[in-house]
């Protein structure tokens, strides 16, 4: 977002608020937006601390005191455009093209990777009552966006042992329209594909196209734990972290970015587990 609330969309590019403690390991806080006021601080007691600290081409709102180190401005993109991010395309390769299931297995459901609601109004996974869902390798094409509100346990941990099996396990949702709520009454242990695939494919999480500008909220039980990079690049991004602690192993690309709640938010970000491209973007304070 290079613009500001109003003119370029409803919200401000990036905002602070709750009373939660938000913790970013191996990285920063990067806003693109020139807007007068890009970074608000609408929190009461809220500490966002980051290894890479806060960099913002635009103006920061008066009294932040929240967030360690003190945000900088009047930061400017050395290498920070959608080249940079070549949109990565699940479609072109036919993974949408076959309808994926979801079934009762009995004490767990079941998920195969392939396109849901297509030409319908049904919101993933649409199955009930709430329950564990074990999703299957591969890439999950969900055309009505995904929500979870209530109590489901969603993973990609196939036998439950706690770690990625690169051979057999991750998911890619890509979610070329509707929004996505991932709410905190469930618990999601997801990571991404990270080998058997198209190299452009890998170690994405969520692929929301340019093209929808679609709503993404994300907060998770305590436990839960997102692996992979959630490139959302015309999305409003919300990252709750209610009264829980839930960790993402990620690197987030949204349109504007808010984050609130009363617990507390792990975000890291690890090279190998996030997306491979021609050049990182970079960042530089202005002289």
């Amino acid at each position: 977002m290079t613009g500001c609330k109003g003119s370029d969309g409803p919200n401000n590019p990036f905002t602070v608020g709750g009373n939660g403690t938000t913790i970013v390991n191996n990285s920063g806080i990067f806003v693109n937006s020139t807007c007068s006021i890009a970074f608000v601080d609408n929190g009461s007691s809220n500490l966002v601390t980051t290894d890479g600290g806060v960099c913002v081409r635009g103006g920061i709102q008066a009294g932040v005191n929240g967030v360690e180190p003190p945000p900088e401005g009047g930061c400017t993109a050395v290498s920070f455009n959608m080249d940079d991010f070549p949109q990565p395309d699940p479609e072109k390769y036919g993974y949408c093209d076959v309808e994926g299931k979801i079934v009762d297995k009995g004490g767990y459901y079941e998920a195969t990777p392939g396109y849901f609601n297509k030409t319908g109004n049904k919101t993933f996974p649409d199955v009930s009552p709430a329950g564990t869902l074990r999703m299957t390798k591969g890439v999950y094409c969900l055309y009505n966006g995904i929500n979870l509100n209530a109590s489901w346990t969603l993973t990609s941990d196939l036998n439950g042992n706690g770690l990625h099996d690169a051979d057999s396990e991750g998911v890619l949702l890509y979610v070329p329209s509707g929004d996505v709520t991932l709410n905190g009454s469930s618990t999601m242990t997801l990571h991404a594909i990270s080998a058997g695939f198209p190299n452009e494919l890998l170690n994405y999480l969520f692929i929301i196209p340019e093209s929808n500008g679609a709503n993404v909220s994300i907060s998770g039980n305590s436990g839960s734990q997102y692996t992979g990079a959630i490139f959302a690049p015309s999305s409003h991004c919300q990252l709750d972290g209610s009264s829980n602690t839930f960790s993402l192993d990620t690197q987030l690309i949204c349109y504007d970015t808010e984050v609130t709640g009363g617990g507390t938010i792990n975000i890291t970000h690890t090279p190998e587990n996030n997306p491979t491209v021609t050049s990182e973007p970079t960042m530089e304070l202005t002289k």
